[in-house]
This record gives structure tokens, C-alpha cells and sequence, in this order.
């Protein structure tokens, strides 16, 4: 963070243009203007070091699931994930508590081919 302060000392200062600073830094122009743009929102927090772990999981299950399953495992330790799921299905009908299944993106090798461009693929015939 200390080099992202001075950076951005050195950019107020106005004795360099961007592309001398970046330089100078050995960062890219993108970075320079990314700092500086923090900087200017955020203030000096904002030039502090980010996560690059994804905020929202698309897979992830919904938070009331969770919290159902969590609840029944803490009241019933013995029991294992098909009788959890039975019995939150016949508590709460309306909500599917299975795991959504991957779906095929192509159903056979000959839909695969085609949309990468391959055209059609015949089976390979060995021999003469």
C-alpha cells in the first residue's frame, strides 16, 4: 500500500504525466488510473489490497436452505443427508431441496463437433 500512496503523492503533484508515473512505478496506465480513481472515491482506504475471491457464488445454495439443513443436522446428528431432505420435503412441500442437477450441455459428440465448428463427426473406420 506504501507504493499506492506514493504513487498517488507523486500524481497530485503534477511534476509527471500518467505514462511517466506508470513507468516509473512499473505498473500499467489501466492500474494507474484504477488507484487513482479509488483514491479519489474511496480516499486512502481505498488503495488498500482487495480479495480477488468472487462476491456472489452461482452455485451456492440460497441461505434459508442452509439454515433449515444446519438446524435439523444440529437436532438430529444421526441422520444422514437422504432422511434431512425427506424430512424438510414433507415440512416445506413447496421448496425443492434436492441439488439442482448439472445439465448436458450437448447431448451427443456430433451436437459437441458442430458448435465448435468441427462439422459432423463419423465414426472412425480402421483398416485398409
Amino acid at each position: 500500500m506504501d507504493q499506492r500512496v506514493s504513487f498517488i503523492t507523486d500524481q497530485r503533484s503534477g511534476l509527471w504525466t500518467m505514462t511517466e508515473l506508470c513507468d516509473h512505478y512499473e505498473i500499467s496506465r489501466k492500474t494507474g488510473y484504477k488507484w487513482l480513481d479509488r483514491y479519489r472515491l474511496e480516499g486512502a482506504g481505498g488503495l488498500a489490497d482487495r480479495s480477488h475471491a468472487a462476491r456472489v457464488h452461482g452455485r451456492a445454495t440460497p441461505q434459508h436452505i442452509v439454515d433449515a439443513i444446519v438446524g435439523l443436522r444440529l437436532e438430529r446428528p444421526s441422520w444422514g443427508p437422504r432422511k434431512i431432505v425427506s424430512k424438510l420435503e414433507a415440512r416445506q412441500g413447496d421448496v425443492d431441496w434436492r441439488r439442482p442437477r448439472r445439465q448436458a450441455r450437448f447431448s451427443n459428440e456430433r451436437d459437441w463437433s458442430a458448435a465448435v465448428g468441427l462439422g459432423d463427426v463419423r465414426r472412425r473406420v480402421w483398416g485398409n
